[in-house]
């Protein structure tokens, strides 16, 4: 459950740090900058100062969040409270706990020969001087609208595990490599922030499942989600969609009801609920496909989207929802997307090259697979326009209460790739440019030789999948492995696209400087990394690689590509 606390609150309850947590270890530049944002937020006299979000455990042990936590009883004791309670302990580390049980305003000394030879407890004695000099120099140590600012105005958001949570396994995800907060953990937090204000506490829990499950797109998603698709995108109010899935979540099974919240933790302890062909529950095996894009990537996408902001954007901003109709429009956007990305976008087994979707689709369904992977294998400017196209087509889908029309979105993802490609029949110099070519256009002509394959290569074009290929090959090599210089007609054909091919850089680093005989030797019973790439070792194997040879291949490659046209279905 997500909560959004007070100074106040946070003074009333009782946190551990566990053993298992670093020491203290925040710099002056640390405190400072908290400071300084505190103090930015009461002088513009905002309503609210959000110090971040804290992760504990159902027995209030820390989990995220002990450095703040240490600097917020730092600063309290600076102004003298020492009526408030140490709202803070120490697992096994009792110097700590009786350094904060003397430190006081003024700064003071103490005698206690265990608390003077401690590291930490000289760390903290250093920051809590550091503050209280930093109060004294801004002249607010006796001013009680500040203090009363602090105190009510300055808020935490407390993420309580459920209880039978791994808390070490908890914390070791959240502290890998001494990790700072990710922008997206503080986005969900200011949405999630936004939200309570607006008094739409179950549309914030909502809001984390539909967030939680746009982090897990590695995974399935359960199939009755999908079947809610047509309900959750003709929902027109916040309330008609948290009933449609509460109507989902709430299923019974083995005689007890499962609750969103339930739910919920089991996403986020990597157990993530679905309703299996027997009925019954089951869990999902982390990370289970390649997919076109990182969940940041596809997170950021369905924002951007849905309300023009991306996951920077919402970071930098203390507001994002200022009505309620926008926290209908992201958690609507986070679900319909999630269920187009799991049902029409193409993924593979994580050590697979054959690409899928999971929405059997019979009419043309090689070609879209193949236009897809294509865009896929071409980076995340592609792969999130992929995403979009296949929403789109979704949602009109959804609207007529048809299937997804697959040759509409053929011609509208071929359309974006011919876009994308920029191929201009009246200059086709700029595929003349060597390792700055652009790697677009080579997987673009990939896709039009998979389509349309010469004889020579047909059979291999049967087998062909796309892969990551990101390595451009000069096919007659840079410079010869004799130490011999090129002739002036190599040197100005070393560059040209016809004796160029984009293939895997561990490919490309084993060719290196080989000639194109050799390379088509070695090439024989290996993977087909790219289909102009497979008719160049073709050429070198039945005749020779010549400059001339080069020439005219890629004169035929440029017209495959300036007189494509998508066809019309």
């Amino acid at each position: 459950m997500v909560n959004l606390i007070n100074i106040r609150d946070v003074t009333s309850k009782k946190y551990i740090v566990p053993d298992f947590q670093r020491d203290y270890a925040w710099t002056e530049s640390n405190l400072e900058v908290m400071l300084n944002d505190i103090m930015e937020a009461w002088k513009q006299e905002k309503d609210r100062y959000i110090l971040g979000p804290i992760v504990v455990s159902w027995q209030n042990k820390v989990i995220d969040g002990q450095q703040r936590l240490t600097s917020l009883m730092i600063l309290l004791r600076a102004f003298g409270c020492c009526n408030i309670d140490c709202f803070l302990r120490f697992e096994n580390r009792k110097h700590i706990e009786d350094l904060f049980k003397i430190l006081g305003n003024p700064p003071s000394q103490t005698d206690n020969e265990e608390t003077n030879n401690h590291p930490t407890c000289d760390k903290i004695r250093a920051m809590y001087q550091f503050t209280y000099d930093y109060l004294s120099k801004n002249q607010v140590l006796t001013k009680n609208t500040f203090f009363e600012y602090l105190m009510d105005h300055v808020y935490f958001l407390e993420k309580q595990l459920c209880q039978n949570a791994a808390i070490q396994h908890a914390f070791e995800v959240l502290n890998t490599a001494g990790e700072n907060l990710k922008k997206e953990d503080i986005a969900k937090s200011r949405i999630i922030a936004n939200m309570v204000d607006l008094n739409l506490e179950k549309e914030s829990e909502l809001f984390n499942f539909a967030w939680l499950l746009c982090c897990d797109i590695e995974n399935d998603l359960d199939e009755n989600i999908v079947k809610k698709s047509k309900e959750i995108s003709k929902a027109e109010k916040l309330e008609k969609l948290y009933d449609v899935m509460k109507d989902f979540l709430q299923h019974e099974s083995e005689g007890s009801k499962v609750s969103l919240s339930d739910i919920v933790h089991k996403v986020e302890t990597g157990k993530i609920y679905s309703r299996t062909k027997s009925g019954t529950i089951s869990d999902f095996q982390s990370g289970r496909y390649s997919v076109c894009l990182t969940s940041y990537e596809f997170i950021d996408l369905v924002l951007t989207s849905s309300i023009e902001k991306s996951i920077s954007d919402i970071a930098k901003t203390d507001s994002v929802i200022k009505e309620p109709e926008q926290a209908f429009i992201i958690i609507k956007s986070l679900l319909l997307y999630r269920i187009a990305f799991d049902q029409y976008v193409v993924k593979r087994e994580k050590g697979n090259t054959e690409w899928f979707m999971t929405k059997s689709i019979t009419e043309h369904s090689k070609r879209l697979i193949c236009i897809q992977s294509m865009l896929t294998v071409s980076g995340v400017e592609s792969s999130k326009k992929l995403v979009s196209l296949v929403k789109e087509a979704m949602d009109v889908a959804i609207f007529y209460d048809t299937e997804i029309c697959s040759g509409e979105l053929i011609r509208r993802l071929e359309e974006y790739a011919i876009e994308r490609a920029g191929i201009e029949p009246t200059n086709l110099d700029n595929l003349d440019k060597g390792v700055e070519t652009d790697h677009f256009v080579f997987h673009w002509l990939d896709y039009i030789l998979w389509l349309n394959p010469p004889e020579e290569i047909k059979e291999k074009s049967e087998s062909f999948s796309f892969i990551n290929t990101s390595s451009v090959e000069h096919f007659m090599p840079q410079h010869l492995l004799s130490g011999e210089e090129h002739s002036e007609e190599w040197k100005n054909e070393l560059n040209n696209f016809g004796n160029l091919a984009l293939i895997t850089p561990s490919s490309n680093s084993r060719q290196s400087n080989l000639p194109p005989k050799n390379k088509a030797e070695n090439a024989k019973g290996k993977r087909i990394e790219s289909l102009k790439y497979e008719l160049m070792l073709h050429i070198a194997s039945t005749s020779e690689w010549t400059a001339e040879a080069s020439k005219e291949h890629g004169l035929e490659m440029k017209k495959l590509l300036s007189d494509y046209k998508t066809p019309h279905f």
